[in-house]
């Protein structure tokens, strides 16, 4: 079975933190609730994500054991934000057209080799204030579900 180059996905985009217990390194990623799962393009073969609200670009680090020990982990740098932990193929998530659009359009720019903004040039607390400031102005659709009448 062939894997599509692109993917729509969502991502945890977070920093790592380095351990040190009993003399002995380790990179954590961060994954508590402050660092929240944002809709991506996830291209593959780049090992990149595009954030579909901010556009901006993060490098994907994959989390399986092997692969991270292997190669991932080399790719962390100081307090850097990176798109891992994707969630499994089972898990769906809510998309309207507008972010089917966005989505096409980044995956045009990339297909034409465009870059987009690197989203490390921004901090991290100035990063969390841009997806706090987006996520308190999302709307939020209720949908009604109408009751059925009793018939007698």
């Amino acid at each position: 079975m062939m894997r599509e180059k692109y993917e729509l996905c969502e991502l945890q985009i977070c920093p790592f933190e380095h351990l040190n217990i009993n003399n002995i390194s380790y990179l954590k990623p961060m994954r508590n609730d402050e660092y929240p799962y944002r809709l991506c393009i996830l291209d593959r073969n780049n090992s990149i994500a595009i954030d579909i609200n901010t556009l901006h670009q993060y490098d994907y680090i994959e989390m399986s054991t092997i692969h991270f020990y292997g190669m991932g982990y080399k790719k962390i740098k100081n307090e850097n934000r990176y798109a891992i932990l994707k969630l499994t193929a089972g898990t769906m998530c809510e998309v309207d057209n507008d972010i089917l659009v966005k989505a096409r359009e980044i995956r045009t720019y990339l297909e034409q080799g465009k870059e987009f903004e690197n989203g490390n040039t921004i901090d991290n607390e100035s990063y969390l204030d841009l997806i706090n400031n987006e996520n308190r102005h999302k709307k939020v659709k209720k949908i009604k579900m109408k009751r059925k009448s009793k018939r007698k």
